[in-house]
């Protein structure tokens, strides 16, 4: 561990400005690789370990109009951009093709060109204001042909301290380690919160590494414990309508949330229950729920809601995260940068193999990751989209909601989430935990849509080389 971690401060990611995504409006992020740096807006995540960003080539395939810039590509040697060059680059340095490990979770298709590279962020201050790693592993990736949300879309700024395992020889630490190692943060905790494209003059998403940002997060939350991802229970679903209040979801069940992933899966039966109740159609060819203009008119003059019952508890391995409300203002309130300090021992970046003793909750830092309340109260006043998996038994679906804030008007279409690494501000700080995987806040407008996910296990890939291979 560096001695310059010792007089650390936490960072603030730069925020680019730039609300995209093929499944709603985000708020961004800066972040460069190679060199000379080639610069993109992408999503913190959860369940990354690293920077990921779209590969050059790959929309060839893709029939959109500036597909580069769509994909958060900015414009390098005085030229728009389709993806990351790595022949552009001199630092590049091959490790091998593999699956897209983000992407295997949440039924991302793709894989991966993997390599060492200089990566780095962008701090909020003057413009030469960047912290850039030498020897990062990196991920430029490719997609499938189709089109749809099965596509990543967006590049991923990864959160998770996990270190990667490319082959037997091989075995990269994560970005969050690397700039912890380097000295450039004082832990390995993190906050976030998503922003929201609904809120005012659309409220931009704030990142903090090392800390959090006290002023972003309520006081209501809840304590989620996990290992390697970040667990909740989702406990119950109820459907409030003109003729009373339906119960669509009595059966408690898991759910991985990431900050990248705006879907929210749930099973078979729920899913055919929910499009009855709220009169969905599916579209085979799309595989989803679709909701006509004559439904969205029915639902809007009855001013309905769908409530989620969300716990903690179901998991209980190795570190506690706080999962909070965002806060909304207008104007927003000055930042209050909170530190969170290091554990007593931390040396070297866990694998997934490893376990960490928990202390009691009073003594260890959670990571608040604002992307679920106690009670979700959901407005269906837009349009809603219920995806329902046909290939497999386990079926799932997901869905766009309006979330009831509690404060401030109703807003028009997303999970405002707050994200952050620790104890309120009013208690002591506590020594930091692992993050691993944690969630995001859903953030997007009328008609977008947002997903959460159903756990799975994680695939772990292996042999460098240009043949893709899992184990």
């Amino acid at each position: 561990m560096s001695n310059a971690s010792d007089l650390a401060t936490p960072i603030v990611v730069q925020n680019s400005g730039k609300w995209l995504g093929n499944d709603g409006q985000w708020s961004t992020f800066y972040v460069h690789v190679g060199t000379p740096p080639q610069y993109f807006h992408v999503l913190p995540s959860l369940n990354s370990q690293t920077v990921y960003v779209p590969r050059t080539g790959d929309c060839q395939s893709i029939p959109v109009t500036d597909c580069g810039t769509s994909r958060g590509a900015e414009v390098f040697a005085s030229d728009s951009s389709p993806g990351f060059d790595v022949n552009a680059s001199s630092t590049w340095q091959e490790l091998g093709l593999y699956d897209l490990e983000p992407g295997t979770k949440f039924e991302l298709d793709g894989t991966s060109l993997y390599g060492y590279e200089k990566a780095g962020i962008s701090l909020i201050g003057g413009t030469n204001d960047n912290i850039t790693l030498d020897q990062q592993a990196v991920g430029a990736y490719s997609t499938p042909s189709r089109l749809g949300l099965s596509r990543l879309w967006l590049g991923r700024l990864g959160l998770s301290q996990v270190a990667m395992s490319k082959n037997e020889m091989e075995h990269p630490v994560s970005f969050l380690h690397g700039l912890k190692d380097h000295g450039y943060i004082p832990s390995l905790s993190f906050g976030y919160q998503a922003g929201a494209a609904y809120r005012y003059d659309r409220t931009p998403g704030s990142l903090v590494l090392g800390g959090y940002d006290q002023s972003r997060r309520s006081n209501e939350s809840i304590a989620v414990t996990s290992a390697t991802d970040v667990i909740v229970g989702v406990q119950g679903i109820t459907a409030s309508l003109r003729d009373g209040t339906i119960t669509v979801l009595n059966t408690a069940i898991a759910a991985v949330l990431d900050t990248a992933v705006p879907e929210l899966w749930l099973p078979f039966n729920d899913c055919d229950q929910i499009a009855s109740v709220l009169n969905l159609t599916y579209h085979e060819d799309s595989g989803r729920y679709t909701l006509t203009t004559a439904a969205h008119n029915a639902l809007q003059s009855i001013e309905g809601s769908l409530k989620f019952r969300i716990g903690a508890g179901l998991w209980i391995e190795r570190d506690v995260f706080e999962i909070s409300q965002a806060v909304f203002r207008d104007p927003m309130p000055e930042p209050n940068i909170i530190t969170i300090q290091p554990k007593l021992s931390e040396e070297s970046a866990p694998t997934p193999e490893e376990t960490t003793t928990i202390s009691s909750p009073g003594t260890i830092a959670g990571v608040t990751i604002g992307a679920s309340l106690l009670v979700f109260g959901i407005v269906l006043c837009l349009w809603l989209l219920w995806r329902k998996r046909r290939d497999e038994d386990t079926k799932k679906c997901l869905g766009t909601f309006q979330v009831l804030q509690g404060h401030g008007k109703i807003a028009p279409g997303e999970l405002a989430v707050d994200a952050k690494a620790e104890l309120d501000g009013t208690q002591n700080p506590a020594p930091e935990v692992y993050s691993p995987p944690k969630p995001h806040e859903l953030a997007h407008g009328v008609g977008e849509n947002v997903r959460v996910e159903i756990f799975a296990p994680p695939v772990m890939f292996e042999l460098a080389g240009t043949v893709v291979n899992r184990r």
